[in-house]
């Protein structure tokens, strides 16, 4: 069924030079499928690209590109040469995926609407704090199994919901605070193989020991996502066949430029908090992977392990910068350096030239591997 699509897709929308096929625009930041014959070898900038046994290959444009991209490929014993020249064009995310039905209104796409330039300075953490509650007001009034939402997770993403969102957050003033969160207990875990698939999972029995009814054939214990209703009216309220809300999101991206990044964390309301901090550092300001990860983090309220709901800030964030945040009305709170109640997040990378990198959390006990 794949191939089919793709095929249909080249079928209508294609650019042909001789025996190859291409699929996007040659302009920064995108993803370019192509199309050869099977067995052929292509380098791009001289780099050798996966070619699939169809003849299908893949690549992505750095966003900052300016220079034109030479590709090569040799097919039945020729070689055949392509140089295109490269657009210039605004850098965009294509795509985050989650459960945009579960956890909607994802604080970096609040962010993005209003983020500068510096990363981990006063703006940065006041802004994502404050897109971080927009998203959790929205997520406690409209919230709930999808069948029974007043509102589609879809309109809760759309652009104009977005905007509508960023209008409200000042950019030197702290909104009031807190909401109600609950506790969890939950495992994230991502991972690419050798044919470029890549997997975002998580999983969770809510609290430590979930019902606390195990089954007994199996010895499998059962969750607690029950607790996760509201007996309050609302789309999240208590009653026959409906599907509770929960902060579970297994988080994916998918770059412009063909690059392919699967991250996560445990922890509860911590989870988006943490997930737009690494994704913001590493997408929208150019931080290295596992820097995005170690780097000083925060956290808004109550998670997993403690019942406060101040912002949490780990020690390793400069003094200076904690002082600008409580002068803006944040109800601040230092906490040790690679603190655990700031989660225990992992991500991973694939990128279009096959190579594959990922990052571990020192907040935990995960490791990254490569086998």
């Amino acid at each position: 069924m794949r191939f089919i699509f793709v095929f249909l897709i080249f079928l209508f929308n294609y650019q042909y030079l001789g025996a190859v096929e291409f699929l996007g625009k040659f302009e920064q930041g995108s993803f370019i499928l192509g199309k050869t014959k099977p067995n052929s070898k292509v380098k791009i900038d001289n780099k050798k690209i996966r070619v699939s046994k169809d003849g299908f290959f893949a690549f992505g444009l750095d966003r900052d590109r300016k220079n034109n991209v030479v590709i090569v490929i040799k097919e039945d014993g020729k070689t055949k040469t392509i140089e295109k020249q490269i657009l210039k064009r605004k850098y965009k995310i294509q795509r985050i995926d989650g459960l945009p039905s579960k956890q909607v209104t994802p604080p970096p796409e609040v962010y993005d609407r209003i983020k500068k330039d510096n990363c981990d300075d006063f703006d940065f953490v006041h802004r994502l704090v404050e897109a971080t509650k927009q998203a959790f007001m929205t997520r406690n009034l409209e919230l709930g199994d999808p069948a029974n939402m007043r509102v589609s997770a879809e309109r809760l993403i759309s652009d104009s919901y977005l905007d509508k969102c960023a209008s409200k957050i000042s950019n030197t003033r702290a909104m009031d605070w807190p909401e109600v969160a609950k506790k969890g207990d939950t495992i994230w875990m991502g991972a690419v193989d050798d044919e470029g698939t890549v997997v975002s999972f998580i999983q969770s029995i809510f609290w430590e020991f979930g019902s606390g009814v195990i089954c007994p054939e199996t010895g499998v214990l059962f969750q607690n996502r029950g607790a996760g209703f509201s007996l309050s009216p609302g789309p999240n309220c208590l009653a026959p066949g409906r599907k509770p809300f929960h902060t579970l999101n297994p988080a994916m991206a998918i770059m412009n430029d063909g690059r392919i990044v699967s991250y996560g964390t445990m922890g509860g309301e911590g989870q988006p908090q943490t997930q737009a901090a690494i994704f913001s550092r590493y997408a929208f300001h150019g931080v290295d992977l596992q820097r995005s990860i170690s780097a000083p983090r925060w956290l808004l309220g109550k998670t997993w392990g403690d019942d406060t709901t101040s912002l949490k800030l780990e020690k390793s964030f400069d003094i200076d910068l904690v002082e600008k945040l409580s002068s803006a009305g944040h109800d601040t709170e230092l906490v040790a350096a690679n603190n655990s109640l700031m989660g225990h997040a992992g991500a991973v990378v694939s990128h279009p030239d096959g190579r594959v990198e990922a990052a571990s959390d020192a907040r935990s006990d995960g490791i990254a591997l490569a086998g």
